[in-house]
């Protein structure tokens, strides 16, 4: 196996943790940075099975994200950005399993939403990896019509005084444009 990657804090995490413990949402806060734990644990799980170079795993608000150096055959870097969702999927199922619907909701969301094929989610990642250079414009072209989507959606939700998660999905999603 690889050599494992240098852990960083991203000093914005610290901001957003803050304004979690003000508002008191550590709970659900802590389930969803969790899947995400679980889902990037299983990237670098993957990469270091095919003897990857993981650079860094950094925390930041929008939970872990890792940067890699490569050493990866096209195959085995697929096979690594897949595995990220599928545990998200396969928790998911478990939970299911255990009857903790709303935990296993939160994983299939995570899982779900990371298959998209928007650029910067490894849905887009796999369709830039598969595509090489027509990928990247097939998931920056995703990413627009997604966030005009998600957009639509999160005014919905407002105009109907709903959950603000839509607006939340929306706005990465342009960030990752």
């Amino acid at each position: 196996m690889g050599r494992l990657p240098r852990l960083r804090i991203a000093p914005s995490f610290y901001l957003f943790l803050s304004l979690v413990l003000a508002l008191k949402l550590e709970r659900g806060v802590g389930a969803v940075f969790f899947f995400v734990s679980l889902h990037e644990s299983a990237h670098l799980l993957a990469i270091l099975v095919f003897h990857g170079r993981a650079k860094e795993l950094i925390i930041t608000p929008f939970g872990l994200r890792m940067t890699s150096r490569g050493g990866l055959t096209k195959a085995e870097e697929a096979i690594a950005l897949f595995m990220g969702p599928l545990s998200n999927l396969l928790a998911a199922w478990a939970l299911f399993l255990l009857s903790e619907k709303t935990l296993a909701a939160e994983s299939l969301a995570l899982g779900v939403y990371n298959l998209l094929p928007a650029k910067g989610l490894d849905g887009g990642r796999l369709l830039a990896l598969l595509y090489e250079e027509k990928g990247e414009r097939m998931a920056s072209a995703c990413s627009i019509m997604l966030a005009a989507l998600f957009m639509a959606a999160a005014f919905y939700l407002a105009l109907n005084k709903e959950n603000f998660l839509s607006p939340l999905l929306a706005s990465w999603l342009m960030i990752l444009t």
